[in-house]
């Protein structure tokens, strides 16, 4: 029996809706400041939150651990973008010591970070080696990692904060242009050899031709609608519950405490949407980072199928072709994350099927995902 995009979030309203139950997602959960061990738990949560974001390269939300990080101005190549995150995937942390006190206005933190090896990397590769090989090379659990220990200061502003991460950026990137570099090759030398190849059928065909017009590339095909910019941010959630609603879309009301959260879904049950908002949600980031992990990284987008996907401003597009969980459908996928909302989007295409287009307007005015549309 082909399952419905509801069945997909079962395990994250439960767990939810669990978190509710303990007060986690309330405002009524107390952080817990208490020391284990020699440990300030609050410095390691500040560092920990911190690789939390650069492993998953959120790097626009690490505003919340460190004032100004280098990492803000990354600028990323397609393919410099799938290298980096395979590399960072990797990094692993461990807290060995921490000093100041919650009532302390400044603190410090030594910590070992275990990381792949890019020398070895990179000695091991071939001179033509292609994207795939080098990330393959990197998520290769037998490859060669190093160990550094580092220390890093903190300030404690009603919230500790670290001062500078210049330390762990320098480290991690000390060797990646070189990989980086290697893709560039790649890319220019295809490029040669393909508009060597045009030029002369060109000219066998057409001498005069050949020398004042360039070859033409082949229209691109177009499988869903194609973002125009980033859109900046989600509507507030009133605006939001209302354009639910003009959808016609069944709806669910799982808030409890001062949490939101409603499941908006199509007859059909092919468009779904969950949305949830509290103003205490930042707090609990982890626990619903873990929710998020084990339903699409885990359970759905981890099938026989392929995957792809893309960072558009807060929201992460996963396209899943294919899929066996949904019995060979293709999921279209936006996460969408922010201090005090989540907003998940799932859209069940099966092939050869007209998926309306009424929904990605809907997407786009949620400010979820701009596509071009006027609305």
């Amino acid at each position: 029996m082909k399952k419905k995009v509801t069945s997909i979030l079962s395990f994250v309203i439960a767990g939810t809706m669990l978190l509710t139950s303990c007060d986690a997602l309330s405002g009524s959960k107390e952080k817990d400041k208490k020391k284990k061990g020699d440990l300030n738990e609050d410095i390691v949560d500040c560092v920990e939150g911190y690789f939390g974001k650069i492993t998953d390269m959120s790097f626009s939300k690490l505003d919340k651990f460190v004032e100004d990080s280098a990492w803000s101005d990354l600028d990323l190549k397609s393919d410099e973008f799938d290298i980096l995150s395979a590399y960072l995937s990797r990094v692993e942390i461990e807290v060995t010591e921490t000093d100041g006190d919650d009532d302390d206005d400044e603190g410090s933190a030594t910590f070992t970070m275990t990381y792949v090896d890019l020398g070895e990397v990179i000695d091991g590769l071939d001179s033509d080696a292609e994207l795939d090989d080098i990330i393959d090379a990197l998520e290769d659990k037998k490859v060669e990692t190093t160990e550094e220990e580092i220390e890093i200061d903190l300030t404690n502003d009603d919230g500790w904060l670290i001062d500078d991460d210049s330390d762990i950026y320098d480290t991690l990137m000390e060797d990646i242009e070189d990989l980086f570099d290697m893709v560039a090759v790649e890319a220019t030398t295809t490029t040669t050899t393909e508009a060597t190849t045009d030029a002369t059928t060109t000219t066998t065909q057409d001498t005069t031709t050949a020398t004042t017009t360039a070859p033409n590339d082949p229209a691109p095909v177009v499988t869903q609608p194609q973002p125009s910019k980033v859109a900046p941010h989600i509507v507030d959630t009133d605006t939001f519950i209302k354009l639910c609603e003009e959808m016609n879309l069944e709806a669910e009301d799982n808030s409890s405490g001062d949490i939101i959260m409603k499941m908006y879904n199509d007859a059909a049950e092919e468009f779904m949407v969950l949305y949830i908002y509290s103003d205490n949600l930042a707090d609990y980031e982890s626990e619903l980072d873990g929710l998020i992990e084990e339903l699409l990284y885990e359970d759905i987008c981890i099938q026989d199928g392929s995957v792809t996907d893309e960072w558009a401003g807060n929201t992460h597009h996963i396209m899943s072709e294919n899929n066996s969980y949904f019995d060979g459908d293709n999921l279209d996928i936006y996460l969408y994350r922010d201090d005090n909302s989540l907003a998940l989007i799932v859209c069940d295409q099966v092939p050869q099927a007209d998926f309306g287009i009424a929904y990605y307007e809907l997407i786009q005015k949620f400010g979820i995902y701009d596509f071009g549309f006027d609305v």
